[in-house]
Formats: structure tokens, C-alpha cells, sequence
């Protein structure tokens, strides 16, 4: 079961989010500030983070950027909502949403992060199994350069048309 931890200072919000959240299956940690969230991050097996942006303690923008700065937390997905949904566009979050949301959209972005999330997942767990194979690169297939067989321009009569096909150029 995945877990989202749900930041916001509003009560009422927290409660429908994590009531929804819970019909769709997700595990929901409700958080009434940032500190509070940021705590929860640091503590919990978080897979995505809803937060509003504007909490007491910390916002959820000074979340989504401490939580970008640890290793630990670098990876979780962010949505920020919030009434300035406009000012949010370019921040480090996957996702904002302007206040008030509609929750069905809400819900597919969630569904669109996660099932991202899971293909990194396994993208990285595939290429740590390829490294412990001592399978490296694709370059491994394909001789160095320097082995790589030359291509050679045909002769021509005019001294221009074979310079530009032996440099390279065309004209």
C-alpha cells in the first residue's frame, strides 16, 4: 500500500483528501504543518507528498525544497496546492493545483506520479542488476571509435565536391 502524507493547515481539507485518498487504497499521513510534515517525511516511508504552500512552521514550498536537498527525500513526488496556484508554476513540485481542486483530476495526477515512480523504480533495481552482471553499457556492443570503420568518399573530378564530402559539409 502506498503512502501520501497530506500537509495542510486546514483541518477540513486534510479530511476529505485523506478520505478520498483512502477509498482509492492509499494509506494517508496527515500533517497540520510543514514541521509537522517535514518530521513525517524524515520519519515515514513517504511515496508522494500533497502539501499546501501556505502552512505556519514551514511552507510547502521551503518542504518540497528541503525535502529535494536529503538524499533520503530527493526522489518523493510533490503536488502543492494552493490559492496562488499561478506564482507555483515553476517550483521544484511535479504538480500544482490552484485552490479550490477538483479531486477527480487530483486523484489521476496522483495515480500519473506513482505509476512513474514505480517505472524508476524498477528502471534503477534493473540497471543495479545489469551492474552486478558486470553488464555495463550499451557501449559495450558497439567497438571504440577509434576501431569504428572509416567511411570513405568516392572520387570525384571537381576538387569543391570532394573537399565537401570529405569534410563533411554539405552545399
Amino acid at each position: 500500500m502506498e503512502t501520501i502524507l497530506v500537509a495542510d493547515d486546514e483541518e477540513a481539507i486534510v479530511e476529505v483528501l485523506a478520505c478520498v485518498l483512502d477509498a482509492e487504497g492509499y494509506r494517508v499521513l496527515p500533517a497540520h504543518d510543514g514541521l509537522e510534515a517535514w518530521r513525517l517525511l524524515t520519519q515515514e516511508r513517504i511515496d508522494l507528498v500533497i502539501s499546501d504552500y501556505m502552512m505556519p512552521g514551514m511552507n510547502g514550498l521551503e518542504l518540497c525544497v528541503r525535502s529535494r536537498a536529503e538524499p533520503a527525500t530527493a526522489h518523493i513526488p510533490f503536488i502543492l496546492i494552493s490559492a496562488f496556484a499561478e506564482e507555483l508554476v515553476h517550483t521544484s513540485a511535479q504538480a500544482v493545483f490552484g485552490k479550490p481542486f477538483d479531486v477527480t483530476r487530483l486523484v489521476r495526477e496522483i495515480r500519473r506520479l506513482l505509476d512513474m515512480q514505480r517505472r524508476n523504480a524498477r528502471a534503477a533495481m534493473l540497471l543495479r542488476r545489469a551492474r552486478r552482471r558486470r553488464f555495463r553499457y550499451v557501449t559495450d556492443f558497439f567497438p571504440p571509435a577509434s576501431r569504428s570503420l572509416a567511411v570513405r568518399s568516392p572520387k570525384r573530378s571537381s576538387k569543391s565536391s570532394s573537399a565537401s564530402i570529405s569534410t563533411g559539409l554539405i552545399r
